[in-house]
């Protein structure tokens, strides 16, 4: 009967510790939907800005060209086009969906790093039961992560300290650093 307490306990861990990795990996799917949203309004901007704002500004060179019948369409297209481009530079400045594109990839690419670390860990060590515990702290420090990540913004992510993960570099870059 000595058993029965311990390996209630040991139930309860692993409970925990299926509800943790359960929930990084929903965090992962959600960051993966941004990064792939900011990609997109990233591009998308970036198209008004510089492919119609060219339109727009190769305009007078077509003016001296056009009949005088097409003038007043050919004003009211640039109008339009260039109230797309103004558009696209407040959102740009607003949103910075290029600064949210890289925190989302930064945040993608810290839980993946996370989750192959506890699984390469739950293939490969003999004593898993015993690291459990361990490895809930981890999830744990993780999904603490993205929630303050969440309440600084995607454009602050680097700002945030991050937990220490196995398969990521903990410094800059070598090619960011000065001689």
């Amino acid at each position: 009967m000595t058993n029965s307490p311990q390996l209630a306990k040991g139930d309860a861990a692993a409970a925990l510790f299926k509800d943790r990795f359960d929930q990084v990996k929903h965090e992962l799917a959600d960051y993966e939907g941004q990064e792939k949203r900011s990609r997109r309004t990233d591009r998308v901007v970036t198209v008004c800005e510089y492919v119609l704002g060219g339109i727009v500004t190769a305009v007078p060179a077509f003016q001296n060209k056009t009949h005088p019948a097409d003038a007043s369409n050919l004003f009211l297209l640039v109008g339009l086009v260039g109230a797309l481009v103004i558009t696209a530079k407040i959102v740009r400045e607003r949103f910075k969906p290029g600064q949210a594109l890289m925190g989302a990839r930064f945040i993608v690419a810290t839980l993946r790093c996370g989750i192959m670390q506890v699984e390469n860990e739950r293939e490969l060590s003999p004593n898993w039961a015993e690291k459990i515990p361990d490895e809930v702290e981890f999830l744990s420090r993780l999904i603490g992560w993205v929630e303050e990540v969440k309440i600084a913004g995607l454009a602050n992510v680097t700002q945030v300290r991050r937990p220490t993960v196995k398969y990521l570099p903990v410094g800059p870059k070598a090619s960011s650093r000065k001689p």
